[in-house]
């Protein structure tokens, strides 16, 4: 009888954490990429392209860039100044944002037909290198 008991309880303990754990990679792997619209050429700023659920932060940050990420930024906004310029973060829960070490993604450009063209890949922008300005979190509808 008490094996019986003690292996009903093992067994409900190894749901409950095939469960627990099932749950957490769902929570992990849910994460989108998200678009922050870039601007600006003394002070570069990014602004978060708000969408329905998950994108609904509206988040404004200011952004100093590296060198070769700088370049690549001033040379897409020179050449192609009536086309944005986006960074495209890495999967990440953007409602924790304020509490990254850092940003991740890639810099692109966005044609008028709305094609993407890379102008930077592995951008990474640390904790001292942006600012969040604004940070609100927007209705669900």
């Amino acid at each position: 009888m008490f094996r019986k008991i003690l292996l009903s309880f093992a067994l409900i303990f190894m749901t409950a954490q095939n469960v627990t754990a099932a749950t957490a990679d769902n929570d992990h792997h849910h994460h989108p990429k998200h678009n922050m619209l870039i601007y600006g050429f003394e002070e570069i700023f990014a602004s978060h392209v708000v969408y329905k659920a998950p994108h609904n932060y509206q988040i404004i940050l200011s952004l100093t860039l590296t060198d070769d990420v700088k370049t690549a930024y001033i040379r897409g906004r020179a050449t192609h100044p009536d086309e944005s310029l986006f960074l495209l973060l890495d999967e990440m829960d953007i409602s924790k944002i304020r509490e990254m070490d850092s940003l991740s993604g890639t810099l692109q450009r966005e044609t008028s037909s709305g094609e993407r063209e890379t102008l930077a890949t592995g951008v990474v922008i640390t904790k001292d290198n942006f600012k969040i300005l604004f940070f609100n979190e927007l209705p669900t509808f």
